[in-house]
């Protein structure tokens, strides 16, 4: 396949953390919108990489294929939100990753409880079991499930009364504001190194995690996500500038959530044509 040819994005989510749809009907779009390459990363699990790897050994696809995860962390100086996502892992020596992921998963369940039992106290329509209903899948409860079950579908995502009102209940003096705490992010390219896997920042630009590059390098940071929907021309010359100087990959993330976020199609960030050739080597041969 010629380098033109490859339409690559490595970031989107399933049902088995919050994404709307199935890895079967992820598959089905990437392929109807033309991509040849794709990586499905859910939030701190595992799930999906296994799913994948059992998926692909039953049944072919006209279309590359790969699973990871999207890492849930911290700036530990700051106490940020930083996001890592991990290719290639190897399963078998990732337990210390599964077992952080694994607490987090746990941490953000109880969360979502609790703060669904907030907006019930405040004198909202909702209950865990519509919440459940949602979720569809996820073993675990996120905000956009809490989200749609009480709005019932009334509001897209991306719709002005959607965001007024989770600003409202999630946000600042919101009744269910409030975050749960996360690993480190040093902690964590660490980790996916040493289970043979690459490491790459997310979306830096929307999180501010630039400040955090140099010492993720040291850690054994291997990419840069440049190509985000919260990314502008002023976030590619930044990645580009820190990928040359720390020699880094850099990648595209679509970061597709299906209803439940932006943007509306799987498409819509695209790798660079040398990445992607570099990245069709690194991750999925």
């Amino acid at each position: 396949m010629n380098t033109d040819q490859i339409k690559m994005t490595l970031h989107m989510h399933s049902r088995f953390s919050d994404g709307a749809d199935t890895v079967e009907e992820l598959i089905a779009k990437a392929k109807e919108q033309g991509m040849t390459h794709i990586a499905i990363t859910d939030h701190d699990t595992f799930a999906g990489m296994r799913f994948i790897n059992k998926l692909k050994e039953h049944e072919s696809f006209d279309i590359e294929l790969i699973g990871g995860c999207e890492f849930s962390c911290s700036n530990p100086h700051t106490g940020d939100k930083v996001h890592i996502l991990a290719y290639g892992l190897d399963l078998e020596q990732a337990e210390e990753l599964e077992k952080i992921a694994s607490h987090t998963l746990m941490l953000r369940h109880q969360k979502t409880l609790w703060q669904i039992q907030q907006i019930m106290n405040a004198g909202y329509d909702l209950s865990v079991d519509s919440v459940r209903e949602e979720s569809k899948g996820s073993p675990v409860l996120y905000k956009q499930h809490v989200m749609f079950a009480l709005t019932k579908h009334r509001y897209s995502y991306n719709s002005s009364d959607y965001m007024n009102l989770y600003r409202s209940l999630f946000k600042g003096s919101g009744v269910a504001a409030g975050e749960i705490e996360y690993p480190s992010a040093l902690e964590i390219v660490m980790l996916i190194k040493e289970a043979g896997g690459y490491s790459v920042l997310a979306h830096p630009g929307q999180l501010n995690s630039y400040p955090l590059i140099e010492e993720l390098v040291k850690e054994g940071l291997d990419g840069i996500e440049k190509y985000h929907h919260s990314h502008g021309e002023a976030d590619y010359q930044k990645v580009d500038d820190f990928a040359q100087t720390y020699q880094l990959f850099t990648t595209a993330g679509t970061d597709y959530h299906g209803r439940y976020g932006s943007p509306e199609r799987i498409d819509e960030e695209l790798a660079d044509a040398d990445q992607a050739a570099l990245l069709v080597d690194l991750l999925f041969n």
